[in-house]
């Protein structure tokens, strides 16, 4: 499936300010894509809303593109210091491919293609921003029970969003949000599966708490839940030119450089 965080399966909006001078078509690959109807929250948030069909048809219209879906990279082949072919296997059947190319592009989000090429790399150690897995409830109209969980995360006493604060009653539109993220000293590919379980244990933790602590929307269920995690901070291969958050002069430091990635300065 196409989209990555903007697919139906983790259903992420687009987002970025794009489309801005000085580089006013930044942005127009991203807006062909753009759907027709957004729903951030709650159980509106549906599926269909992602229009992964229409991601699949502008990809294949392009005459210049052999899609692969499902695949994975797992090794890099190297020829006087320049990657020559990407071996990738399918992850339904574990047949494996061999990509030769002039050029690769990363597209991994996670660095996969040059960090198994020896390209110089960095990980943010602690502190990095997390995956999430979104996920929503929804009214039924009929009492629905739900049972303990002793295995899930105790919210029972603690602060989340959502939850009842002062007068104001629980709010479901902010459960199950990009917010509710966690594995922020984690490794970003070695201990993934560790953080989406987590994240399972906070979303069932805190059902538990609303329904069985505070006896709460009685009449709503669980609605749906992202199995695949929304990532954000991983690896970031490095280039020849490194600028930290303080080079707020980097077109005079580096006149050459072209930067565009769709963020505001």
């Amino acid at each position: 499936m196409l989209g990555g965080n903007n697919s139906s399966e983790v259903r992420v909006w687009l987002q970025g300010a794009r489309n801005k001078e000085p580089w006013p078509r930044v942005g127009d690959i991203v807006a062909e894509l753009e759907q027709a109807k957004r729903a951030h929250y709650g159980p509106d948030n549906k599926a269909e809303l992602y229009e992964d069909a229409k991601k699949l048809a502008v990809v294949r219209g392009e005459k210049n593109i052999r899609l692969f879906l499902n695949h994975r990279t797992q090794a890099v082949e190297k020829d006087a210091g320049r990657i020559a072919a990407v071996i990738a296997a399918d992850v339904f059947t574990g047949r494996q491919r061999r990509f030769e190319a002039r050029w690769f592009a990363d597209c991994t989000g996670d660095g996969s293609v040059g960090a198994l090429a020896g390209a110089d790399f960095d990980v943010q150690p602690k502190g990095r921003m997390g995956p999430c897995n979104l996920w929503n409830v929804i009214e039924t109209g009929k009492p629905v029970a739900f049972p303990r969980c002793p295995w899930a995360l105790d919210l029972g006493n603690k602060p989340l969003p959502g939850r009842a604060s002062g007068k104001a009653g629980p709010n479901p539109l902010h459960l199950g949000g990009w917010y509710w993220e966690s594995g922020f000293d984690r490794d970003p590919i070695l201990e993934m599966e560790y953080v989406r379980d987590w994240n399972f244990r906070a979303m069932y933790g805190a059902w538990d708490a609303l329904k069985n602590v505070d006896k709460v929307l009685p009449t709503h269920k669980l609605n749906w839940s992202a199995h695949i995690m929304g990532k954000r901070e991983s690896r970031r291969l490095l280039g020849d030119v490194v600028l930290d958050e303080g080079a707020r002069r980097w077109r005079e430091a580096v006149p050459r450089l072209v930067r565009a990635d769709g963020m505001e300065d």
